[in-house]
């Protein structure tokens, strides 16, 4: 089984070549590390995120004209366990 954390889709790869995993694995945030899971979780909702905006004709490069769009998943899971709390 391939790992989530480093899985490769060419479909979701940006202008600079840099993966949904890349995108992930290179936000920081205060509170500690995420967890392997946290990251395969963010990286996973946002291919889901790209997938959705791909019907309507947009990529991860124009995301990132608007807004920090991997950063926005890791933040949505990062709450998510908070409001769990499990973080």
């Amino acid at each position: 089984m391939t790992d989530p954390t480093t899985a490769y889709n060419p479909a979701y790869t940006d202008a600079k070549g840099r993966t949904t995993a890349d995108r992930i694995n290179a936000i920081q945030r205060g509170g500690g590390p995420l967890t392997p899971q946290q990251r395969a979780d963010a990286m996973h909702l946002l291919e889901s995120v790209l997938l959705s905006i791909g019907l309507h004709g947009f990529t991860i490069d124009d995301s990132d004209w608007v807004t920090d769009l991997p950063g926005a998943c890791v933040d949505l899971v990062l709450h998510k366990a908070h409001r769990e709390g499990t973080r």
